[in-house]
């Protein structure tokens, strides 16, 4: 009852055993078995577990596009977003389509099956302007994972594509982590990108428009792979405050309104006006000033105006080259000794153990340059360093947090870059904040002058001759030091001497008063009318500097303009375009046609001008994006453009487009001309469709 070893000398396809109770074996063959990261389909062939659920038949079967409902995220976009978001805070939205994009030469003109009858997402560049971004965004927090993946099919086409990025978010901050750019063929492109985090994270997509009308983003069949395993519960207590998203999920309240999106859909960079400290730059350096202890100072500027420097091409902002930040730079190597800029806070904070300041900055070139931070006491001036980063390589924007602890009770805080002049270089910053834990301090001190001496003695303290140092930012906020250039002297004394005439009431006060209303009253009247004859004398003269061009310009473009040097714009304009001339006065309502294009009738409408089917005049038309310009310059060529066009141009040419001649100015000048002219012709356009210009 027992198996015996059959005897038998060589294998054949039967096995022979004489006892009729053994087992025969017969080998018919061997089918191998799947590696452990992969998954076997019912036809027997072996798929990558990434590769299931990614809306691609990988199996030949269909069996690895079966029983999907477990993989997060995933959508085909067929009815809606599923569980996919589109923030409130982004500049764009993605848009459901099916079929063709509207506009020629760019966008997909099917789904990634190449199906015309599905739908996919795409971002339509003709209707959102240059460096516009939209964002699409999972509203969940994973775990920490080493092998999460997020699947999608993209497509790109179009002479001016922008950017496609993928985004991971943890409580340290938003890392771009998959990026691509520019015009990639008339095809859809398949993209995993690795999400690895040793922390609690969260994801978006962004797309980002071109420099012109050609350039939509296809997006397609986004799925996230079986290891991206959702957090139960990302708000448990971890002993700091936190910030709960508007979508759910929570970071640190310590990164809130540090200028990176820390929650998905962006919640946690609005409200952000009681932040202290908080400046991105664009219009001036806010609460922060220059300080007169250094030997340099910071200069704003844009990626546009710093072409062909050693600067960064865009802020961190909007990470747009017309956001600004602020730099020093050396450009030339060969001297000796260093340069140092140094920014003061106009507020003074109290001490604080998790007060800290959150910045971003860039290092360029070979300088040995360096970053510091330090705390400084208002009154004597004495300086406490918390945080020194020197230099290192860096390929953008990066973030940095320096914790405000030290010795002092209220203090400002001083901001230095410095750069070493033997070799060229440059230090850029943007993006400054406090946290929100630091509290504005109550102590504000100047420097008194007295025939004892100098001590220091509260604002408002009567008595002797009272000498405040202060350093003015005429950009925004005041900062009071005690070692600045410029002086102030405030002389108090006190109120026990009154001059008045005998027998009658205190006249020296009130005849003081009274005069001083009187000159202060002429001093206002004489700066309005200043103001006003500047003004006009500005306007005059830009006009007439721009004559000269406007003229050129029009002639190259074979356009006569027939009017009045008045330049009333309530008279009757001619545009003569080869044989046509087209008056713009006595036109009444427009009628639209079978195709939403404007036609105009008149009481005795020309032939010519129904021939044009109300096309723009030619120099109303960019000649770059060949549309209507919104806000028209001129640039150093003599030509007109629409601005976002011309910088985008010249940000990757450097050329004019119009003589291919290399341009050494990038200074744009507004065309106010023609912007009032554009905007009259366009009131009587009240449905907004421009028929393009036929060549």
């Amino acid at each position: 009852d027992e198996l015996v070893d059959c005897p038998r000398s060589a294998w054949g396809q039967a096995g022979s055993c004489t006892h009729n109770d053994d087992v025969a074996v017969e080998c018919t063959g061997y089918r191998s078995s799947c590696l452990a990261v992969h998954s076997e389909c019912l036809n027997g062939q072996c798929v990558p577990r990434d590769q299931w659920c990614d809306f691609t038949d990988d199996c030949g079967d269909q069996t690895d596009e079966q029983q999907c409902d477990t993989y997060p995220g995933r959508c085909d976009f067929q009815h809606t977003l599923c569980d996919w978001i589109q923030p409130d805070q982004d500049d764009a939205d993605w848009v459901r389509h099916s079929g063709s994009t509207p506009t020629s030469n760019t966008g997909p003109t099917a789904d990634h099956l190449g199906n015309r009858n599905t739908y996919y997402l795409y971002l339509e560049a003709s209707d959102s302007s240059h460096r516009d971004k939209a964002r699409l965004a999972y509203p969940y927090t994973f775990r920490p994972s080493s092998n999460c993946k997020v699947r999608f099919y993209y497509h790109m086409f179009g002479r001016d594509a922008g950017y496609l990025r993928v985004f991971l978010i943890t409580s340290g901050g938003s890392e771009n982590v998959w990026e691509v750019h520019g015009e990639q063929g008339n095809t859809w492109h398949r993209s995993v990108v690795p999400l690895i985090s040793d922390k609690s994270f969260q994801m978006y997509i962004e797309g980002e428009v071109g420099s012109s009308h050609i350039g939509d983003i296809g997006l397609d069949d986004v799925s996230l792979s079986y290891a991206c395993l959702v957090a139960n519960d990302s708000c448990q207590a971890s002993g700091s405050p936190v910030f709960t998203c508007g979508v759910g999920g929570c970071v640190p309240e310590e990164s809130r309104c540090d200028f990176t999106w820390n929650c998905v859909d962006g919640s946690d960079e609005i409200n952000c006006g009681a932040v202290l400290g908080r400046c991105d730059f664009e219009t001036d350096f806010c609460s922060w000033c220059q300080s007169q202890a250094d030997d340099t100072d910071f200069t704003r500027a844009r990626g546009v105006d710093v072409i062909g420097q050693q600067l960064p091409v865009t802020d961190h902002t909007a990470g747009s080259f017309v956001g600004y930040y602020i730099y020093i730079i050396h450009a030339s190597s060969g001297s000796t000794g260093r340069h140092i800029a140094q920014l003061e806070s106009a507020v003074q904070l109290r001490r604080s153990s998790t007060c800290s300041l959150r910045f971003y900055y860039f290092f360029l070139g070979r300088s040995d340059s360096r970053i510091a931070i330090a705390m400084k006491e208002p009154n004597t001036g004495q300086t406490h360093e918390v945080w020194v980063r020197p230099k290192e390589e860096t390929q953008g924007w990066k973030f940095a947090t320096a914790v405000l602890q030290g010795p002092f009770g209220v203090f400002t805080v001083l901001l230095s870059a410095s750069l070493d002049l033997r070799q060229a270089g440059a230090v850029a910053i943007d993006d400054i904040s406090f946290s929100p834990s630091c509290k504005s301090g109550n102590l504000s001190l100047v420097t008194t002058t007295t025939s004892g001496g100098t001590t220091h003695v509260p604002t408002g303290t009567s008595g002797g001759t009272t000498q405040a140092h202060v350093s003015t930012n005429t950009s925004g906020g005041t900062c009071a030091t005690t070692s600045d250039r410029t002086t102030i002297t405030f002389t108090t004394r006190k109120p026990d001497t009154m001059t008045r005439p005998s027998g009658g009431l205190a006249t020296g006060p009130l005849v003081g008063i009274i005069v001083g209303s009187v000159v202060l009253l002429l001093l206002v009247v004489t700066i309005i009318i200043y103001l006003v004859r500047c003004t006009c004398s500005n306007d005059h003269r830009s006009a007439m500097s721009l004559s000269f061009n406007l003229s050129v310009s029009a002639q190259r473009h074979g356009i006569t303009r027939h009017e009045s040097e008045s330049n009333n714009y309530d008279q009757v304009v001619q545009y003569t375009t080869g044989t046509s001339q087209v008056a713009l006065a006595g036109v009444v309502g427009p009628d639209v046609d079978d195709q939403g294009y404007t036609t105009l009738t008149q009481a005795a409408s020309p032939p010519e001008y129904q021939s044009l089917q109300f096309q723009p005049p030619p120099r109303f038309i960019c000649p770059i994006s060949k549309a209507i310009m919104v806000d028209p310059v001129i640039a150093a060529d003599g030509y007109t453009y629409d601005r976002t066009e011309i910088e985008g141009w010249i940000i990757r040419n450097q050329t004019s487009p119009v003589t291919s001649q290399r341009l050494t100015d990038y200074t744009l000048i507004p065309n106010k001309n023609i912007k009032t002219e554009i905007d009259q012709y366009l009131a009587y356009r009240p449905s907004g469709k421009v028929r393009p210009l036929t060549p």
